[in-house]
Order: structure tokens, then C-alpha cells, then sequence
């Protein structure tokens, strides 16, 4: 039997090393800008890293299919079936205007024409661009988490090393989270601001009033942990209150909900974006909240969002009970993805994208709010990428063509902060960093 595995396993990676062998082109084509206005005449420029392959024009044809087989003219394309796009050779680049219709993904394809009767087409290289309706279009996507844990809790690692993974990953924006602990948080942004960097930080926590619920409070100006503790008669006065108008359940559940609906109303009056966290975790064999009040918070969407992927949540569950809700209610669910790492090799497991027109907190918290952001699973060998149609199918092509860039880029500004951190000389590092995504995210988008 194992003989025979061995075998398997042999004849597997032989027949990969030929498949990648089958799909490996001859050149490499890129694409500006690479996101379009979709239903619009575009232009776009292509550069091919073998010059000779653009010698002789009349021997190259460029062809392009979109991923639901709609033609520029809006009829549907045969099986396998690529539309000419006309072209011009200029300034040693590919010159080609196209309508890219509807919003979803477009595949160019570069082609070297047969020159002998026996001769067959060769595909030189493909390239992608994305198209999208106005709404989308006006919007840009930023990657990031906001439920993160430190030596101020429960987690492994110092918070600056925290902040220094976060950058490492490329994330856009993050906020350091630990338990009951604000400050942490807080004292974090303020060491962060001494240094350029492109990655926005933001306060945040992880609030147990209860010691039941998680939850989550992102962005708020001020700790809910401690106006809990400050005003103990105000809280008890506000959980009695909220008892009032709760559905019927056991009373225990109840006045733990009570609590919770709390919290979420307070992180929203401090103007943060409260979050159910890992709705499903069950350490010691049983989940942290009862099924009374878990519905209870699904059906009545007492929170801004709710955290869809964690590390440590059963994330299946979370997304059936997601859709489950949605469809039985026919309203949006807002959901967010994060690790919940207490250590940073965990960071980037899980992660939330963001659609809004900056990284500001305004603009994050309002595009959450507005059912503009995904869920992203990152611990499989495919992403798992959970939300709105529409979000979902742009964020994988995001994944593959836009986002690996940042992640290099800020790969290298990591470690410009984890030098400047020991008082060197980074700002031409730092300035190089800033310079070159704007620049990237400047020619990716149509003007």
C-alpha cells in the first residue's frame, strides 16, 4: 500500500511539473491601467518584457474575452471564443482600445500568428483588467485587520511587533485590540505617528462586559471597558433599560444580552463600528454565547457587523448562519474578517477588505456600516473570500493583480521601521515607499 502511495505521490508531482510546463508563456505582458470604467470606449497600454515580440505587428494578434463571454457589442461569445481587439504598435508598447462591457474581469490574450500553412497559433502571454460600474468604480480597497491581540493581554508579542507584521503583510490599515485594554491601543498610535508609514493604525478593544459575549469595538474615541467601570450605576441603569426591549428567553441569556446590546450601543455613541466576534467559538467544548442570544443579535442585527472569519471561530458555521439570515429576513448581513492573532506568525490568517473612497476611520467605518466589505479566509490553499456578490468576485481578481504589489512594497517599509524603531535614518526609505504606491495605485485605476 504504501508502495503505491509513493507511486501516486511520484506520478502527481511529475504530472504538475508538466501542467506548469503546458501553461508557462513566452512572455510577459502588462496591462495599464488595469481597473476600467465599465460600457466605456478604453484605451489601454501594454508592455511586453521580450521587445522582438512586437518587431512585426502583422505576425501578433491580441484578443480579449470577458469572464461571463459578453462581446464589446453586448452579444454573447461562442465557446472558447476570443474578440480581435485592434491595436497599434507605439513608443515600443501596444496600443489597444476596447469597450470592456459590464462589470466582472476581462482576459487579454497575446497571440503569435501562424506563418506557414502547418503552423498552429501560439498564445505569448495573458494579461487581466477588471471593469466596474461607477459606484464601484469611485471606491478604492483596503486591506487590513482590526482584531489583534498583544503583551497588553493575553497575546505573545510586544505591540510594535504587532504593528511591524501588519506592515509587513501590506495591510492598508490596522488597530491593535486586546482584551479589556484600550490603552494599549492607544499608546500604540501614538508611537506609530513619529513615523511615515503608508499603514493607517486605529484604536480599538475587545470588550467583555459580560464575560460572555465578544465583542468588538473598533475606532471608538474612548475605552467601553472603562466608562463600564466608571459609571457602574449609569451601566446597570442602561442594561435595565435594554432589557425592555429584548425578545423572550431564559433570564440568565437575557440579561446577558442586555449587556452586550450595551456595548454595541456605546461603541456606536463613541463612534466606533461595533462587532460580534467569532459568533461560534467553543473553547471548553461549548460556545462562549448560547444559541438564545446568538439569534437574538443575527435576526435583530444589533451590531455594525459581524466577524464571518477568525481563527479560532467555525467559520462554516458563521457563514451558514450568515446566509441563512439574510435569506429568511432579506436584508444585508455586514460582515469583517481577522485573525484574532496572539501571535504575530498568526497575523494574516484572516483579514477584512474594505471598499471606500480613503482609509480614513470616517471612511472605513461608513463603508462597513454600507455592506462594503469582505470577509477574507487565508488559511486554505484557496482564499476564501465571503460578502457581497458583486465585492467577492472583484476581490479575487484584487488578490492575484493588485494586492501582492502592496505586500511587496510594504514588505521593504517594514523593515525601514523596524530600523528607524532602533533611532536610524529611514526617511528616504520611507519616502520611497509612499512614492512608489502612489504611483502603483495611480496607474491601476483609469483616470
Amino acid at each position: 500500500m504504501e508502495y503505491w502511495l509513493l507511486r501516486m505521490k511520484k506520478f502527481l508531482s511529475f504530472s504538475a511539473v508538466l501542467f506548469a510546463a503546458s501553461i508557462a508563456f513566452a512572455a510577459k505582458f502588462e496591462i495599464l491601467p488595469r481597473v476600467l470604467q465599465a460600457d466605456k470606449p478604453s484605451t489601454v497600454k501594454i508592455s511586453c518584457d521580450d521587445a522582438s515580440l512586437l518587431a512585426n505587428p502583422e505576425r501578433l494578434a491580441v484578443r480579449c474575452i470577458s469572464a461571463e463571454g459578453i462581446l464589446s457589442n453586448g452579444n454573447i461569445a461562442g465557446w472558447a471564443k476570443y474578440e480581435d481587439v485592434p491595436f497599434e504598435i507605439k513608443d515600443g508598447k501596444i496600443i489597444a482600445s476596447h469597450v470592456f462591457k459590464n462589470q466582472q474581469e476581462h482576459t487579454f490574450v497575446f497571440v503569435s500568428k501562424p506563418q506557414k500553412a502547418n503552423e498552429k497559433e501560439k498564445v505569448l502571454g495573458k494579461a487581466k483588467v477588471y471593469s466596474l460600474y461607477p459606484e464601484l468604480f469611485a471606491l478604492r480597497p483596503f486591506k487590513g485587520e482590526f482584531h489583534l491581540h498583544s503583551k497588553g493581554s493575553d497575546g505573545k508579542n510586544e505591540p510594535i511587533e504587532v504593528a511591524v507584521k501588519c506592515l509587513e503583510k501590506g495591510y492598508d490599515f490596522f488597530a491593535l485590540s486586546d482584551h479589556s485594554n484600550y490603552e494599549s491601543s492607544v499608546e500604540l498610535c501614538k508611537v506609530l505617528k513619529e513615523f511615515p508609514i503608508t499603514m493607517a493604525s486605529y484604536r480599538a478593544e475587545e470588550v467583555h462586559l459580560n464575560g460572555n459575549a465578544h465583542v468588538h469595538s473598533f475606532g471608538a474615541t474612548q475605552s467601553i471597558t472603562n466608562w463600564a467601570k466608571e459609571n457602574p450605576e449609569v451601566y446597570k441603569k442602561a442594561v435595565e433599560e435594554k432589557l425592555k426591549s429584548l425578545p423572550a428567553m431564559p433570564e440568565q441569556s437575557k440579561y446577558s444580552l442586555a449587556q452586550t446590546c450595551v456595548a454595541f450601543d456605546k461603541i456606536r455613541e463613541f463612534g466606533g463600528v461595533s462587532v460580534f466576534n467569532h459568533p461560534y467559538w467553543k473553547p471548553y467544548d461549548r460556545t462562549t454565547v448560547d444559541s438564545y442570544q446568538r439569534n437574538a443579535i443575527f435576526d435583530n442585527f444589533y451590531c455594525d457587523a459581524i466577524e464571518v472569519f477568525n481563527d479560532f471561530d467555525d467559520t462554516l458555521m458563521t457563514m451558514t448562519k450568515v446566509a441563512k439570515v439574510q435569506g429568511k429576513f432579506g436584508k444585508r448581513i455586514n460582515v469583517v474578517g481577522n485573525s484574532d492573532a496572539h501571535h504575530i506568525n498568526d497575523i494574516g490568517k484572516s483579514y477584512t477588505i474594505v471598499f471606500a473612497p480613503s482609509a480614513s476611520f470616517k471612511d472605513l467605518a461608513a463603508a462597513i456600516r454600507d455592506g462594503k466589505s469582505l470577509g477574507v479566509e487565508n488559511s486554505h490553499k484557496q482564499k476564501i473570500i465571503f460578502g457581497d456578490d458583486a465585492l467577492v468576485e472583484y476581490a479575487y481578481f484584487l488578490e492575484s493583480e493588485y494586492f501582492p504589489r502592496l505586500r511587496e512594497i510594504r514588505a521593504k517599509e517594514s523593515k525601514a521601521l523596524e530600523a528607524a524603531l532602533k533611532d536610524e535614518d529611514m526617511d528616504e526609505e520611507f519616502e520611497d515607499s509612499a512614492k512608489k504606491i502612489k504611483d502603483f495605485k495611480s496607474e491601476f485605476w483609469q483616470k
